[in-house]
Protein backbone atom coordinates (compact mmCIF):
# COMPACT_ATOMS: atom_id res chain seq x y z
CA UNK A 1 0.00 0.00 0.00
CA UNK A 2 2.64 2.42 0.54
CA UNK A 3 4.63 1.96 -2.29
CA UNK A 4 1.20 2.60 -4.64
CA UNK A 5 0.86 5.74 -2.16
CA UNK A 6 4.36 6.89 -2.92
CA UNK A 7 3.65 6.05 -6.62
CA UNK A 8 0.51 8.07 -7.16
CA UNK A 9 2.64 10.87 -5.23
CA UNK A 10 5.57 11.14 -7.54
CA UNK A 11 3.30 10.93 -10.56
CA UNK A 12 1.16 13.67 -9.33
CA UNK A 13 3.83 15.68 -8.35
CA UNK A 14 5.86 15.14 -12.08
CA UNK A 15 2.30 15.68 -13.36
CA UNK A 16 2.59 19.17 -11.73
CA UNK A 17 4.21 22.55 -13.32
CA UNK A 18 4.30 21.16 -16.75
CA UNK A 19 7.00 19.12 -15.65
CA UNK A 20 7.60 15.29 -17.54
CA UNK A 21 8.61 12.17 -15.15
CA UNK A 22 10.81 10.61 -17.24
CA UNK A 23 13.00 13.84 -17.29
CA UNK A 24 12.53 15.97 -14.31
CA UNK A 25 12.19 18.80 -16.48
CA UNK A 26 14.07 21.84 -14.24
CA UNK A 27 15.36 24.85 -15.55
CA UNK A 28 16.48 28.12 -14.41
CA UNK A 29 16.09 31.74 -16.35
CA UNK A 30 17.80 34.52 -14.87
CA UNK A 31 18.02 38.13 -15.94
CA UNK A 32 15.64 37.95 -18.49
CA UNK A 33 15.36 41.40 -20.33
CA UNK A 34 14.23 43.00 -23.62
CA UNK A 35 15.55 46.13 -25.09
CA UNK A 36 12.91 47.85 -26.50
CA UNK A 37 13.56 50.53 -29.23
CA UNK A 38 11.19 53.01 -30.14
CA UNK A 39 9.82 52.76 -33.86
CA UNK A 40 8.44 49.16 -33.56
CA UNK A 41 12.27 48.04 -34.21
CA UNK A 42 12.61 44.82 -33.13
CA UNK A 43 13.70 44.15 -29.27
CA UNK A 44 16.76 42.34 -28.88
CA UNK A 45 16.14 39.56 -25.31
CA UNK A 46 18.50 39.07 -23.15
CA UNK A 47 18.66 36.00 -20.36
CA UNK A 48 20.83 33.29 -18.81
CA UNK A 49 19.46 29.55 -18.72
CA UNK A 50 20.46 26.69 -17.06
CA UNK A 51 19.66 23.50 -17.68
CA UNK A 52 19.13 21.20 -14.22
CA UNK A 53 17.49 18.50 -16.14
CA UNK A 54 19.24 15.09 -16.49
CA UNK A 55 18.82 14.76 -20.05
CA UNK A 56 20.21 17.77 -23.47
CA UNK A 57 17.12 19.77 -23.69
CA UNK A 58 16.48 22.19 -26.96
CA UNK A 59 14.92 25.51 -26.70
CA UNK A 60 12.82 25.65 -29.89
CA UNK A 61 10.99 28.95 -29.58
CA UNK A 62 9.19 31.63 -27.66
CA UNK A 63 6.00 33.77 -27.78
CA UNK A 64 4.94 36.75 -25.86
CA UNK A 65 1.96 38.90 -25.98
CA UNK A 66 4.08 42.22 -26.15
CA UNK A 67 5.74 40.53 -29.70
CA UNK A 68 4.06 39.60 -32.94
CA UNK A 69 6.79 36.58 -33.05
CA UNK A 70 9.84 35.61 -31.32
CA UNK A 71 12.74 34.22 -33.19
CA UNK A 72 16.09 33.36 -32.03
CA UNK A 73 19.08 34.90 -33.72
CA UNK A 74 22.83 34.53 -33.02
CA UNK A 75 25.28 37.00 -33.75
CA UNK A 76 28.20 36.53 -35.19
CA UNK A 77 31.37 38.24 -36.57
CA UNK A 78 34.16 37.20 -39.27
CA UNK A 79 36.16 39.00 -41.84
CA UNK A 80 35.34 42.39 -40.37
CA UNK A 81 31.58 41.81 -40.77
CA UNK A 82 28.90 41.32 -38.83
CA UNK A 83 25.59 38.91 -39.30
CA UNK A 84 23.14 37.82 -37.64
CA UNK A 85 21.80 34.61 -38.29
CA UNK A 86 18.13 33.16 -37.46
CA UNK A 87 18.30 29.87 -35.62
CA UNK A 88 15.56 26.96 -35.34
CA UNK A 89 16.62 25.53 -31.92
CA UNK A 90 19.19 26.06 -29.08
CA UNK A 91 20.50 22.97 -27.42
CA UNK A 92 21.51 22.98 -23.62
CA UNK A 93 23.07 20.22 -22.10
CA UNK A 94 22.79 18.78 -18.85
CA UNK A 95 23.90 21.22 -15.72
CA UNK A 96 24.78 23.47 -18.82
CA UNK A 97 24.67 27.82 -18.12
CA UNK A 98 23.73 29.53 -21.68
CA UNK A 99 23.78 33.15 -22.23
CA UNK A 100 21.72 34.80 -24.60
CA UNK A 101 23.63 38.14 -24.50
CA UNK A 102 24.64 41.23 -27.09
CA UNK A 103 26.87 40.00 -29.84
CA UNK A 104 25.93 36.18 -29.37
CA UNK A 105 22.43 34.74 -28.59
CA UNK A 106 19.52 36.49 -28.29
CA UNK A 107 15.77 36.66 -29.04
CA UNK A 108 14.36 39.04 -31.38
CA UNK A 109 11.08 40.34 -30.55
CA UNK A 110 9.62 41.25 -34.40
CA UNK A 111 7.28 44.08 -34.46
CA UNK A 112 6.88 44.88 -31.14
CA UNK A 113 2.96 46.13 -29.38
CA UNK A 114 3.15 49.62 -28.88
CA UNK A 115 2.99 48.84 -24.71
CA UNK A 116 6.34 47.23 -24.68
CA UNK A 117 7.27 51.31 -25.04
CA UNK A 118 5.48 51.84 -21.11
CA UNK A 119 5.45 48.87 -19.77
CA UNK A 120 7.96 47.58 -16.66
CA UNK A 121 7.32 44.05 -17.51
CA UNK A 122 6.04 41.43 -20.45
CA UNK A 123 5.49 37.72 -19.96
CA UNK A 124 7.74 35.32 -22.34
CA UNK A 125 7.05 31.64 -22.78
CA UNK A 126 10.12 29.59 -23.62
CA UNK A 127 9.13 26.81 -25.49
CA UNK A 128 11.32 23.40 -25.32
CA UNK A 129 11.29 19.82 -26.50
CA UNK A 130 9.29 17.20 -25.85
CA UNK A 131 5.98 20.01 -25.16
CA UNK A 132 7.68 21.53 -22.08
CA UNK A 133 7.45 25.43 -21.58
CA UNK A 134 8.43 27.95 -19.00
CA UNK A 135 6.69 31.32 -18.26
CA UNK A 136 8.95 33.83 -17.22
CA UNK A 137 8.76 37.87 -16.80
CA UNK A 138 11.06 39.58 -19.23
CA UNK A 139 11.70 43.23 -17.34
CA UNK A 140 11.75 45.96 -20.36
CA UNK A 141 15.04 48.29 -20.57
CA UNK A 142 15.43 51.28 -23.01
CA UNK A 143 18.32 50.69 -25.70
CA UNK A 144 20.79 52.03 -23.03
CA UNK A 145 19.79 49.09 -20.35
CA UNK A 146 17.89 51.98 -17.99
CA UNK A 147 14.94 49.91 -16.56
CA UNK A 148 11.12 51.81 -17.42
Amino acid sequence: MRSAVVGILASLLALGSGQAASRYFTVSITNPVFRVLPGGIPAGGFFTIHNHTNVPIVLMGARSPGCRSIMIHKSSNGGGMSRMDSMTSVTIAVEQRVSFETGGLHLMCMNPVPSMLTDKTVPVTLQFDGGHSVLTTFHLTDARGVYH
